[in-house]
This record gives C-alpha cells, sequence and structure tokens, in this order.
C-alpha cells in the first residue's frame, strides 16, 4: 500500500493538476445576438472584477447551442454570476442544460433543475416550467444575470477534489 502512495505521488497526476480549470457549459436556445459572461470569485476575494471574467459571443439561433466559458481559475469559486444583455435591451433564453467543471469533475444539472441552481436578477422573469428565461429593462435598466445558488457552491465543495 505505502508503495502505491509513493507511486502515485511520482505519477504524472501533478501535471494533470496543472492543467485543471473550471469550466461552465450552457445549453441552450438564444433568441437575440448578445455577449455572455461569466464571473468567478475565488476563496479570499471579495468583489467580481474583469480580470475573473470570461466573455463568449453568442448569435442567435432557433436550435439550441452551446456555450462554453472556461476560466483561468483552478479553484473552486465562492460565487458565480452569468451575466448577459445586448444593444437591444431584450434578450429570451431557454435553457436544455448545464455544467460546471474542474478537471475531471462535473456537475451535470438539467433543465428542470436549473432554477434550483441559478437564482435570476429582477431583470429576468424565469418560467420553471418551460426553463425560459425573458430578460427586459426594469426602470430603464437592463442587467440581466444569473447567480449561482449556494446549493451549487456547497455541490462543488462536496463533489470537486
Amino acid at each position: 500500500m505505502l508503495f502505491a502512495l509513493i507511486s502515485c505521488k511520482d505519477s504524472p497526476k501533478e501535471e494533470v493538476n496543472a492543467s485543471k480549470h473550471l469550466t461552465f457549459e450552457l445549453s441552450a436556445t438564444v433568441y437575440y445576438d448578445d455577449v455572455f459572461k461569466l464571473f468567478y470569485v475565488n476563496e479570499g476575494q471579495q468583489h467580481i472584477t474583469v480580470d475573473q471574467m470570461v466573455k463568449v459571443e453568442v448569435k442567435k439561433s432557433t436550435e439550441i447551442q452551446t456555450i462554453n466559458f472556461t476560466t483561468q481559475s483552478q479553484e473552486i469559486p465562492t460565487k458565480l454570476l452569468l451575466v448577459f444583455g445586448n444593444d437591444e435591451k431584450r434578450q429570451k433564453l431557454i435553457v436544455n442544460s448545464c455544467s460546471v467543471s474542474l478537471g475531471y469533475d462535473k456537475i451535470d444539472i438539467s433543465r428542470d433543475k436549473f432554477f434550483q441552481m441559478f437564482i435570476p436578477n429582477k431583470y429576468i422573469e424565469y418560467d420553471n416550467d418551460k426553463a425560459t428565461a425573458t430578460a427586459g429593462v426594469v426602470n430603464g435598466d437592463f442587467k440581466p444575470s444569473f447567480r449561482a445558488r449556494e446549493i451549487l457552491i456547497d455541490r462543488m465543495l462536496l463533489e470537486f477534489d
């Protein structure tokens, strides 16, 4: 048994860990061209910054598309925020599924569980039965976003090495 532990320590496992990056994948139908941004905060950090953000340009489509975010972080985040919003100040998306992964560990979230894991802000009207998010202007502002609920952060802490 001691030999196996030493063997694991000397194996290329360190190389695998060196390439671990937090990824977020959203499978959705997006009705208007947009720029989606994933912000993340790691332990010990207080505020969301552009240094901890990945953005992806998304073209409208009536087909389901996969939007991939790969961060520079190799840590489990304490906060995740998915932000979108375009110049037209409108957006509609139908969530098919999403996943969060870190290295080889992955959490899959089905469309019927999305609302349990992410909370929309006041700019989003979310229909849980249809997994449809409709974003609109509130008091002249348009800043739609979904924030990861504590249950997702806790699940990452439990399931990710």
